[in-house]
């Protein structure tokens, strides 16, 4: 599987915020890269599947996703 990418095509990495059809969100985890952002503890989602890319809404939701190529409304913002 190709590295996981924005729709821009920019990588995606643990800690980028981003807008998720205008929303404020921020990328918890990369599981296929192993990272893992900062205060996320990596034993909290070992029951992850491989390939997952774990997303935290402003309001506190958390969404798993497999990519975001379907997702066109998604936009990096920025790295931390």
């Amino acid at each position: 599987m190709k590295d996981p990418r924005y729709p821009s095509g920019q990588e995606i990495h643990a800690g980028d915020k981003l807008s998720f059809g205008g929303v404020p969100a921020r990328i918890m985890f990369v599981t296929q890269r192993n990272e893992y952002a900062e205060g996320v503890q990596r034993s909290e989602w070992a029951f992850v599947p491989a390939n997952t890319i774990g997303v935290r809404f402003e309001d506190g939701r958390i969404m798993m996703y497999d990519s975001f190529c379907d997702h066109d409304e998604v936009t990096l913002l920025s790295r931390s």
